[in-house]
């Protein structure tokens, strides 16, 4: 048995893990046990899930997909070292959903989270956040805009490579999607190996670099100061 697994359903339709190549038994919707969660694959963070009985038998399902049956949050610092837990007492009115948009928007001044675990008791909302766990939703997010405009992005061990053929996509939403999730300054950083002549475009873009966020003032001041001192 793994050092640590734990209790998980597949939120996801059979097309929608088809459309990333996986194709698997009706295992959708049924409890499963997995391991190994944010490992990178070519398809971007995944965690090994099995059926239970056959750990033999697994599937690299992308995090995205992953709904916990049971969290503790000493189970879940398996996962996230980082990650924590609240209760809030939940307002009449607001959805569940509601509530765990705000409860991540609570600590956006200091760090950015995500709500990986949630329960439900009377007017109680039990969550468990990780700051981590966002940074994995910023890769996936960004993978999957990019598979939206029909682009075929794959990670390796250190950044996402994307190749296409310049005139069958739109550059200006490649752009727009790298801008929002690695900046407009930031992205000067993306390393790049641009085949003009055969009008095909190669990006590299390190998983550091995505962080939905751009270089404040102050930092962009900091890095031109840097580069004028070394010309």
């Amino acid at each position: 048995m793994k050092k640590f697994n734990t209790e998980v359903t597949i939120d996801a339709t059979a097309a929608q893990l088809q459309q990333i190549g996986i194709t698997i038994p009706n295992y959708c919707g049924q409890a499963m046990r997995a391991w190994d969660f944010n490992t990178i694959t070519s398809s971007g963070p995944c965690a090994k899930v099995y059926p239970y009985y056959n750990e033999d038998d697994y599937y690299e399902i992308p995090v995205r997909y992953i709904r916990f049956v049971d969290l503790s949050l000493e189970q879940a610092n398996f996962i996230w070292p980082d990650a924590w837990e609240t209760n809030i007492t939940m307002m009449p009115g607001l959805s569940v959903d509601q509530h765990i948009y705000h409860m991540e928007q609570k600590y956006m001044l200091d760090r950015i989270t995500k709500v990986v675990y949630y329960e439900v008791a009377g007017i109680k909302l039990h969550a468990i956040l990780s700051g981590t766990a966002h940074k994995y939703r910023l890769m996936e997010n960004l993978l999957q805009e990019l598979r939206s405009i029909g682009l075929n992005p794959v990670c390796g061990d250190e950044y996402v490579s994307l190749v296409y053929y310049m005139p069958a996509v739109d550059q200006k939403w490649v752009t727009h999607i790298l801008n929002r999730y690695v900046g407009f300054w930031r992205s000067i950083a993306i390393k790049t190996d641009h085949d003009r002549n055969n009008r095909m475009a190669r990006y590299y873009i390190d998983y550091n670099l995505i962080t939905g966020k751009d270089l404040t003032y102050e930092q962009l001041m900091e890095a031109i100061g840097y580069v004028q001192k070394k010309i």
